[in-house]
């Protein structure tokens, strides 16, 4: 019976997390199913009026329909000039067909009696209707009613444009449009919900894994880690009672009895067999604790990426300053003033991070972002709007820094690539949902909704890192160096020649073709191929649920059998060999098999390359702390960042989008051939270091 309430309980929650995705949905694939009936609507009453108006001018020339010459070449030269229209026809008042294109129509008299129209909506069509109602009603939306000719008989279009007079016509122009393409339109409308809502469903999975972390795996495994160093005699530690079913209470009796079990062995001495604390008290045991900033994470890049579709249309929409440059010259500052801000807040946020609790420094960085994301509602300039990217750009840096950090001084040093695999997906996560909300938001509530939910996004990730994240006093930091050593750390990090091989060979690679492949010469390969936005948006679509899907089992491989240097070698090598395979095949197939095998190269190299940072800078990290490091390295990649378009645009110079992939995927996978050599000639230690682990391990 207990079993049963458990699956019970489990699919309520599950249900309870999904329903307002499985919502959002169905309420964007209406108002988009519904935008495109119009649109064709529109077509073909322009196509019919520009004909009435030539019959209606021949009209008051001659008088009847029937007198009227060359019909059949109007309509002929009307159906060339729309090429999506099916059959134009003309007929008078009583029905009789005067001129029609094509010469026979199948079942014309039956497509022309009018619309058919079911006796009762279906079921997906009732749901439709509940659920805008719903949201109309919340959002204060009056549903207007459009007046048209039109209507649906069959799978055609009918558009039905009187002729003269509208209160007395002297005759009726039908005209038929093929609604197959409206089909195709809305499968891909079909295929963009399934693929939002999947990452819709990682997103609620993602909850339910914080609340079994926090409820029940954190908990067991303080019992696990307690009762391990019980047997061993050690009472060095206790644990932070948590959990649900009793699990609490047992680790409090734990404490206790450590507690009370130190008290005797001080008193009647020292006992064989028993491992006592210096100082007399035990210390609080820090646990693995890297998986509980997974959802913060996700809220926070979150926030960022509703903003992504609205953002350009909302800066150009307000008044320029007089005497300053075009409008998109001041679109393209107050958009870098976002990138340069974030630079800034990464090297802040690795200093603020050495100086204090890395809790209070994303909690930090989350305010700053909230703060400028909820300024741009009150923005009357462009310039007041750079300046509030930059404080959201800045916020954003520290979080971007001190979230890694975190990372580091919560996972175990045998599962780092696991841990930085949650950074990783939780930005990609962000990047597939994110847009979409945005998008219907700033659509049909404005802009200013949707920088009012990114906020919301960003007070949700205060209040859970608040709440969830653990508050132990931080890991020893090195000492606060001089004004004078600040500027050491950057000249004794890249005097490593491993370090160098990494960011030259791996990391920097791997942004430009991000930045510069993927995100700009791709959409423009997809054009070329006879594609469209939409098409590029579904390629996008599949990088992220690959990578989704991937990044986290292939961490949990790499961890468990030691593999980070291969792995990071190979998935650059992969990531770079993926943007050649458009010109290398020369099929239109070939771009999505591009960005899948892009994807999974990413998802191997991009979380590894963290882990192996951390192994190659030992000695830097000990003299300089894990977080300067950390900055350092995230700093340069974020200028590979800003590389990517630039390399990109000038290659579009001079070739074409498949042919700038293939030279951006030639070089990086030149760069990481060569750091790949180096790793296999210097290996990852210098001699020194090995014999010292050697020493150490004898």
């Amino acid at each position: 019976m207990s079993r049963l309430m458990a699956w019970i309980g489990g699919s309520a929650l599950v249900a309870a997390i999904l329903a307002p995705f499985l919502l959002f949905g169905v309420y964007t694939f209406g108002i988009y199913e519904q935008a495109l009936l119009p649109q064709y609507e529109e077509r073909a009453e322009v196509v019919a009026s520009g004909i009435e108006r030539r019959l209606a001018l021949g009209l008051r020339l001659f008088g009847s329909l029937s007198a009227l010459r060359d019909v059949d070449d109007v309509l002929d030269n009307a159906a060339k000039n729309s090429p999506e229209t099916s059959f134009i026809a003309v007929v008078d008042v009583g029905g009789e067909v005067i001129a029609q294109t094509p010469r026979t129509i199948a079942r014309f008299q039956k497509l022309i009696d009018g619309p058919q129209e079911d006796a009762r909506p279906g079921l997906r069509a009732t749901i439709e209707d509940r659920v805008n109602a719903v949201f109309h009603r919340f959002a204060g939306i009056e549903t207007a009613e459009r007046v048209s000719g039109s209507y649906l008989s069959g799978t055609y279009l009918i558009t039905r444009q009187p002729i003269g007079d509208a209160a007395a016509p002297a005759g009726y122009v039908y005209l038929g449009t093929d609604t197959a393409q409206l089909d195709a339109l809305r499968r891909d409308l079909s295929l963009n919900m399934l693929i939002v809502f999947a990452a819709a469903m990682l997103l609620g999975f993602e909850c339910l894994l914080l609340i079994a972390g926090v409820s029940l795996l954190r908990p067991l495994t303080a019992i696990w880690y307690l009762g391990d160093r019980l047997a061993d005699g050690d009472l060095r530690h206790t644990a932070r009672a948590s959990g649900l079913f009793g699990t609490a209470e047992l680790i409090r009796q734990t404490n206790r009895f450590i507690r009370n079990a130190i008290s005797r062995a001080s008193a009647n001495g020292a006992v064989p067999g028993l491992t006592l604390p210096e100082t007399g008290q035990p210390t609080l045991w820090r646990g693995p604790a890297a998986y509980l900033i997974r959802l913060p994470l996700i809220l926070f890049f979150l926030s960022e990426a509703i903003l992504r579709p609205s953002l350009p249309l909302f800066l150009k929409g307000i008044a320029p300053a007089q005497g300053a440059p075009s409008p998109d010259i001041q679109v393209g500052l107050a958009m870098s003033a976002f990138l340069l801000a974030s630079l800034l807040g990464i090297v802040l946020g690795a200093q603020f991070c050495n100086r204090s609790r890395v809790k209070h420094v994303i909690l930090l960085g989350v305010a700053v972002s909230a703060l400028g994301t909820l300024g741009h509602v009150l923005v009357a300039t462009v310039w007041q709007a750079a300046l509030f990217r930059g404080v959201a750009g800045l916020g954003y840096g520290i979080v971007y820094a001190a979230a890694q950090v975190y990372i580091v001084e919560h996972s175990d040093q045998s599962r780092r690539t696991s841990g930085f695999s949650l950074f990783f997906i939780a930005v990609v996560g962000a990047d597939i949902a994110g847009p979409a909300i945005g998008g219907i938001l700033a659509d049909r509530l404005g802009a200013d909704a949707a920088f009012v939910m990114a906020a919301s996004a960003l007070v949700l990730s205060f209040v859970t890192t608040l709440g969830i994240l653990p508050s132990e006093q931080p890991l020893p930091k090195p000492p606060r160096p001089g004004v004078r050593a600040q500027l050491q750390p950057l000249g004794v990090i890249l005097a490593n020649r491993r370090y160098l091989a990494l960011i030259a060979g791996m990391a920097l690679p791997s942004k430009l073709l991000l930045n510069g492949g993927l995100f700009l010469c791709l959409p423009l390969a997809v054009v070329a191929a006879g594609g469209g936005a939409a098409a590029a948006g579904q390629l996008f679509m599949i990088y992220g649920v690959v990578v989704l899907c991937s990044a986290a089992w292939i961490a949990r491989a790499v961890d468990r059998w030691s593999l980070v240097a291969p792995v990071v070698c190979v998935g650059t090598i992969l990531s770079a060999f993926a943007l050649a395979l458009p010109a290398l095949i020369g099929l239109p197939w070939a771009l999505v098999l591009c960005v899948a095998v892009f994807a999974a190269g990413q998802a191997m190299s991009v979380p590894s390359q963290m882990s192996f940072l951390l192994r190659l800078t030992r000695h830097e990290q000990e003299r300089f702390g894990t977080a300067t490091v950390i900055g350092q390295y995230r700093f340069m990649e974020r200028l590979g960042s800003l590389a990517g378009p630039v390399i990109g645009a000038a290659l579009l110079v001079f070739f074409s989008p498949v042919q700038s992939l293939l030279v951006l995927g030639l070089a990086a996978v030149l760069l990481a051939g060569l750091a790949s050599t180096c790793f296999l000639i210097v290996g990852e230690r210098d001699e020194e270091e090995a014999i010292d682990a050697l020493l150490v391990k004898t």
